[in-house]
């Protein structure tokens, strides 16, 4: 279940906010109920490259197959450019608090 909304403040600057909740039913360890949201601001530094911060707050898969699924924040990072009509290059650093 998840709502949201996306805004474009002018042609660069972009948003869009999510949010709601996740229900998952895990094998050997039941159902698991929990808020989810996500964010993501974007920004074109000129026709070639942006930037890209991103937010999520939820449920992932456990790092162990016999665990149940842990609850993550991660922050991240984007920076992207267009070099060529078809290559493009992009570096992304990731923050994860489990």
């Amino acid at each position: 279940m998840l709502a949201g909304v996306d805004h474009t403040f002018n042609p660069r600057f972009n948003i869009s906010v999510r949010a709601g909740a996740e229900v998952r039913d895990i094998d050997n360890f039941g159902e698991r109920t929990s808020p989810y949201g996500e964010a993501t601001l974007r920004y074109a530094v000129d026709k070639r490259t942006s930037i890209a911060w991103s937010n999520r707050y939820g449920l992932e898969e456990p790092e162990f197959a016999n665990a149940p699924c842990r609850t993550t924040y991660r922050a991240g990072v984007s920076v992207s450019h267009q070099s060529a009509t078809v290559i493009t290059a992009t570096a992304t650093l990731v923050y994860a608090h489990t």
